[in-house]
């Protein structure tokens, strides 16, 4: 218990730490330790949470906000933990035959709260200059981050859900899609929304144009349509045999991908109506995505395959994911990697070339969100388990990032690569210090954090690519 008697915390062989909030009752779980844990220790206040286990680790956790960080130096398992009179620094014993002493301090991150009760947040994105951050949720709105000061403008018009928002290529538009099947484009100058109404099922923001003159939609009532940006006007209603949610944009706008109960990829040109369709599935495509340079997709069955589309020659490569379900999927930006986030709690990162799969393991349950970082180097994940984790692909190291006390909604780089948001239903928006090239920080503030965010994961020999 700690001194304050406001928490219980305990661990044991099944390596989570579970803490009990007295005043509430809320119990949160934290599973973190890689073996079982050997010891728990509170704070002098309180305000910090201890424990050592059998894998060497020591993890530091605030007993408010959950935030974590992992201290490794000990090789064998870690039995004493003692918080200094004035809570600064913690010190630990291992069966190592050594003894250390720990700064208590916590990665910084910024965190944008949603006061909402009801405001799960679902889905995030930056803007093109990375200065702005938009989200949207259950509370029915819409939000625009500013990033330096913290301060959200609030969009409201919506009559349920806000599953999507995007930016316009310029960044002058915010495009919203709602479960109320009806999309909005906001001027982000004016913070005025012309509403685009008329599909009869919830529809899925496709794309912008380059020049943001129209904004495309799509959706399960068998239709795509565009619309002009300014006034809100239909342009086009292209009949469309859509099944489900499978349906995605070239970058260019050029092209709309979806599946249809043929079972068959259609692409279709925005331009001039044309449609082709490519064969390959033996079930329904219920997921799909292009690389950033429009010359491949990516698309995921109820065959339990994946399968990856060269669209110059049409030919495709097939992939078996099994069982579990895909949620997300992510190009590499040079379009020779696909990375997926599943149910089964893994990450599989295939090589398009060589049709092979490294897995990725850590989280406990199913996986949300998966991201590469601008420059390829490094991959994102997030989900259920209320973790995201930073996997740098060069060297298998990682970061755990923990704080979040909710699903992971979506995680995503900014445009830079240097920081990591994640949505949580949590109604938090967390902003993470990362650096995609693994590059020591010089500042010694910033390289305690630096340190003691990272664990290292080793790669299956098999799996080595």
């Amino acid at each position: 218990m700690s001194p304050d008697e406001k928490w219980v915390a305990f661990g044991g062989n099944d390596r989570a730490l579970r803490l009990w909030n007295l005043e509430t009752g809320v119990e949160s779980v934290l599973h973190w330790h890689d073996g079982p844990i050997r010891i728990v220790q509170f704070s002098t206040d309180g305000r910090w949470v201890a424990s050592g286990g059998d894998d060497g680790a020591v993890r530091l956790a605030s007993a408010s906000t959950l935030e974590t960080k992992v201290l490794r130096g000990h090789t064998q398992s870690v039995n004493v933990l003692h918080f200094s009179n004035d809570n600064r620094l913690l010190a630990s014993g291992s069966f190592d035959g050594t003894g250390r002493i720990w700064e208590v301090e916590l990665p910084r991150t910024q965190i944008l709260r949603v006061e909402n009760e009801s405001g799960a947040v679902y889905h995030i994105a930056y803007s093109r200059d990375g200065k702005k951050l938009a989200s949207g949720g259950t509370d029915w709105n819409a939000r625009v981050w500013d990033l330096s000061t913290g301060d959200a403008l609030l969009l409201q018009g919506h009559r349920s859900q806000v599953n999507r928002v995007v930016f316009s290529p310029q960044d002058t538009y915010l495009a919203t899609t709602s479960s109320d099947k009806t999309a909005r484009v906001w001027n982000l100058k004016r913070a005025e929304s012309r509403v685009l109404a008329g599909h009869t099922g919830v529809p899925r923001p496709m794309c912008f144009t380059p020049d943001e003159r129209a904004f495309v939609t799509a959706s399960d009532d068998q239709s795509i349509r565009i619309w002009d940006t300014k006034t809100g006007a239909l342009e086009k209603n292209i009949a469309a045999p859509i099944s489900g949610s499978a349906s995605n944009a070239s970058p260019d706008c050029r092209i709309i991908g979806f599946g249809a109960p043929d079972k068959a990829l259609h692409l279709l040109s925005t331009d001039t109506g044309e449609e082709r369709a490519l064969q390959g599935h033996r079930a329904l495509i219920y997921a799909l995505l292009f690389s950033q340079d429009g010359q491949r997709v990516a698309t995921a069955a109820r065959d339990g395959t994946i399968r990856a589309w060269d669209l110059r020659s049409g030919r495709s490569t097939s992939f078996d994911q099994g069982v579990s379900e895909v949620r997300r999927f992510a190009f590499s930006p040079d379009g020779n990697w696909l990375a997926t986030a599943a149910d089964d709690g893994l990450v599989r990162l295939w090589n398009l070339a060589s049709e092979k799969a490294t897995k990725f393991g850590g989280h406990d349950l199913a996986v949300w969100s998966v991201a590469f970082s601008p420059d390829g180097r490094s991959l994102l994940s997030g989900g259920e388990d209320k973790s995201v984790r930073v996997w740098d692909l060069m060297s298998g190291v990682r970061q755990v990032l923990r704080g979040h006390t909710n699903v992971i909604t979506n995680a995503i780089y900014s445009p830079d690569g240097r920081t990591v948001a994640s949505s949580s239903a949590d109604r938090t928006i967390r902003l993470w210090p990362v650096d995609s090239q693994n590059n020591v920080p010089q500042n010694p503030e910033d390289l305690r954090t630096w340190l003691g965010s990272l664990t290292t994961y080793q790669l299956p020999a098999e799996e080595v690519w």
